[in-house]
């Protein structure tokens, strides 16, 4: 049923007992690496599937005894940075799942374990009795992505008059702007809004917010307007984008002023009162650069498991025409291959192959100040000198 496949391309019952192996050897690996990734126990909100150097120092001791002759053998700090240099094949500085099993396996083989043995693939197959019927196992094939239907953003959705989002924006992007749009609103009752909320921003009241008490405000707003599940989920969701904004944001305001607690800091470090204003709406923005950028990640519908916080050219090429309407206009005016593929070298700053979420953004926003468009002057105007 199958045109050119051979048995190589699918699991027989002489190898089916190999399979079942395997199996079991490849989630004592994952086990280990989620360990490792988010330094928590197991598969948590924190993990991002990739192991920095960072967590790997931070754990390597508490994966000693997982079984696998590599992390035994780790006895030290500069042990444990040999090993991570090892196992980052690509130089990238982050071990993804498939560079931390290749790594594991290796080790096991050199040192010529029963489980090397049986990794090296160097194994008799299962003797099989004749079988009445050999039927073939058909794969499931992957279901088709549901098509969202075409739908119009009320125009009550828009940030801080200078932004929309597009038609086909997702669900999530929607509910999170719904939560932050009326803090980013110029006027006397979003002035009030806004004092109420910085007052539960700053818990030191120093009168600057850092990252990690915006990242907790912004936690706080999404577990209050929805039901915590679902504003748990909203907040993991979106998160990579909050430095984005709270880069983009801080130093905005004039007369750098030194932040009482902090020695050398000053408020352009952090966000103030005067720049909570603009925080919210760069939430929004950057929240709805990074809903595109899920959408390309993986090929995917948002975030899911194929997702690498990297867009490869092959991504882009098969997704560009899924994000035409997110409301930029520099996915909006890739109409063919070619100008996709221009589009992608323009993305990809450093030539690296790959495009990372901030060079994502610092092109869409880099567009639309070349365009001139209402975002691009807002851009503009507060750009920083």
């Amino acid at each position: 049923g199958t045109k050119n496949a051979t048995e190589d391309d699918f699991v027989s019952l002489c190898e089916f007992r190999v399979f079942n192996a395997y199996l079991c050897i490849y989630a004592g690996m994952f086990d280990a690496f989620a360990r490792i990734d988010g330094m928590g126990e197991g598969r948590d909100e924190n993990d991002d599937m990739r192991v920095d150097l960072n967590e790997w120092m931070t754990c390597y001791e508490t994966v000693k005894d997982h079984g696998f002759v590599a992390f035994k053998n780790v006895s030290n700090d500069e042990e444990a940075m040999a090993a991570f240099q090892s196992m980052d094949d690509n130089d990238g500085g982050k071990v993804l799942l498939g560079e931390w099993c290749e790594y594991v396996k290796k080790a096991e083989i050199e040192e010529k374990t029963k489980m090397g043995k049986l990794l090296s693939g160097d194994l008799k197959p299962t003797a099989v009795s004749s079988p009445k019927q050999k039927k073939s196992i058909k794969t499931p094939t992957k279901a088709a992505a549901k098509k969202v239907p075409s739908r119009r953003i009320p125009k009550s959705l828009k940030v801080a008059d200078v932004f929309i989002p597009g038609d086909s924006s997702t669900d999530e992007l929607l509910d999170f702007i719904h939560a932050f749009r009326p803090l980013a609103v110029k006027s006397q009752e979003g002035t009030k809004l806004r004092h109420s909320k910085f007052s539960l921003a700053d818990t030191n009241g120093n009168g600057c917010c850092s990252l990690a008490e915006i990242d907790s405000f912004i936690k706080a707003t999404l577990l209050k307007e929805f039901p915590q599940g679902k504003g748990l989920k909203l907040f993991f969701t979106f998160r990579p984008s909050y430095i984005r904004a709270y880069q983009e944001a801080k130093g905005i305001a004039q007369d750098a002023k030194k932040v009482r607690g902090a020695k050398d800091a000053t408020d352009d470090d952090y966000i103030t009162f005067a720049e909570f204003r603009i925080l919210n709406a760069f939430l929004c923005i950057y929240a709805a650069m990074y809903d595109a950028f899920a959408r390309v990640d993986g090929e995917g519908e948002g975030r899911d498991e194929n997702d690498d916080m990297r867009i490869e050219l092959s991504e882009w090429m098969s997704c560009y025409r899924k994000v035409k309407d997110r409301g930029f206009v520099a996915l909006k005016n890739v109409k063919s291959d070619n100008e996709a593929k221009g589009v992608f070298k323009k993305m990809d700053a450093n030539g690296g192959g790959m495009v990372l979420l901030k060079e994502w953004c610092d092109f869409l926003k880099k567009e639309e100040m070349a365009k001139k468009t209402t975002l691009g002057v807002f851009f503009q105007k507060l750009r920083k000198h």
